[in-house]
């Protein structure tokens, strides 16, 4: 559930952006859902690390549904990524 959810909530927020010429976001959450979709657990560390720092994803001005999905993600690829390391 929690995956299959992640994986479409990934594709949404990325053709999104990509609409909206943000590339850099868009083709950084398509790189993490091609890993995820392939299985490879480093997809959920990459996509995780835009969310620290100066300038990651999350001071990205997002509004609405867009800002609440971008919170799904982060909480589904945090709780699939230590369902991983148990």
């Amino acid at each position: 559930m929690r995956y299959d959810r992640l994986v479409a909530d990934l594709g949404t927020l990325q053709q999104w952006l990509a609409d909206r010429d943000e590339t850099l976001w868009a083709d950084w959450l398509e790189s993490s859902r091609r890993q995820i979709l392939a299985h490879d657990g480093n997809g959920l560390s990459h996509l995780l690390r835009a969310y620290g720092g100066m300038g990651s994803f999350v001071d990205l001005q997002i509004s609405g549904k867009m800002s609440e999905l971008r919170t799904r993600i982060y909480e589904d690829a945090s709780a699939l990524l230590g369902d991983l390391q148990r």
